[in-house]
């Protein structure tokens, strides 16, 4: 999972982009991050050895950042991708930063735990909806609360915010960290489509099309989500999906409003051939289920409940 680092936090362009892993080795080592890290942790240490806020304030703005939440491309507006990696960020009410930060990094479900620039501790967590990171961001608020009797920054919530580079050789990186469960459905604000699907069906007599039952009406996403798929992010109308057996990355795209599948990796069963860019729902589930001809589909489709007599 990469994502994007910049010069400094009022850069409109990033500089190159990397994953958890060397950005990890970087906090634990800026030497290895070449002479933009090197003078970031210079100035890192001179902002922690003043208390004058005003200083730190001025020193801060010519830190490196990265944006761990999102992969851009050009600019800023520029969205490539986004990780899956929700920044929690602990300012206040910490009487040993060092030791919160170990213990938080011993959870099976932080992927990184670190000081910042200023002492406080921030956190990475693998999260399975980067779109609906403030649920997340409130379900760890909430636990801190419980926990520790601590609450977390709240601009944390978009997962576009950058944040300041700051050393730390005892900073904690787990590899093998979990992602966090998705949330409930029920728990989730009801959705406000931004267009209005009509879906038309071959009928004769009293007869609907199992076909076009199951294209119109089908729940694709679940369908792929069992085969492995993963959501990587959504974006308009059209949800970005990571294939079975890679942790992140677009590999296809379902859009709503078309209800068709654009496969981009050829490494899946899915993988469209020379004829048929666009998979349907039924293309997507007579390959899922390895069905070679439309009769053996129909009469699947029908024991299956759709078309309607």
């Amino acid at each position: 999972m990469k994502f994007s680092t910049f010069k400094t936090k009022d850069s409109r362009r990033p500089f190159t982009e990397m994953q958890l892993s060397d950005f990890a080795s970087i906090v634990h080592e800026p030497e290895l991050g070449g002479a933009v890290f090197i003078e970031g942790a210079r100035l890192a240490e001179q902002i922690r050895a003043t208390k004058d806020h005003n200083v730190q304030k001025q020193l801060k703005q010519f830190l490196p950042a990265i944006s761990p939440g999102t992969l851009f491309g050009q600019d800023r507006q520029d969205i490539r991708s986004y990780t899956g990696l929700m920044q929690i960020d602990i300012d206040e009410g910490i009487s040993d930063p060092e030791q919160l930060r170990n213990d938080l990094g011993g959870l099976s479900w932080v992927a990184f735990s670190s000081l910042s620039v200023r002492k406080g501790v921030w956190l990475l967590i693998r999260i399975p909806e980067p779109e609906n990171q403030p649920l997340y961001w409130e379900k760890i608020n909430g636990w801190l609360l419980d926990k520790h009797g601590l609450t977390a920054d709240p601009s944390r919530k978009n997962p576009k915010d950058l944040r300041f580079f700051a050393p730390d050789r005892d900073a904690i990186y787990n590899p093998n960290s979990k992602m966090l469960p998705f949330i409930p459905a029920e728990e989730l604000p009801p959705k406000q489509p931004s267009y209005n699907r009509t879906c038309k069906v071959t009928q004769m007599g009293e007869f609907v099309s199992p076909f076009d039952d199951f294209n119109c009406n089908a729940d694709v996403l679940s369908m792929l989500i069992s085969d492995g798929w993963k959501i990587n992010h959504r974006m308009g109308n059209k949800v970005r999906l990571t294939r079975p057996g890679k942790r992140s990355g677009t590999s296809a795209d379902w859009d709503e409003k078309l209800r068709r599948l654009y496969v981009f990796t050829s490494t899946s069963n899915l993988a469209h051939d020379s004829n048929r860019h666009a998979l349907s729902p039924v293309d997507i589930f007579m390959r899922l289920e390895n069905i070679t001809t439309t009769h053996q589909a129909r009469q699947k489709l029908v024991e299956m409940g759709y078309g309607k007599k």
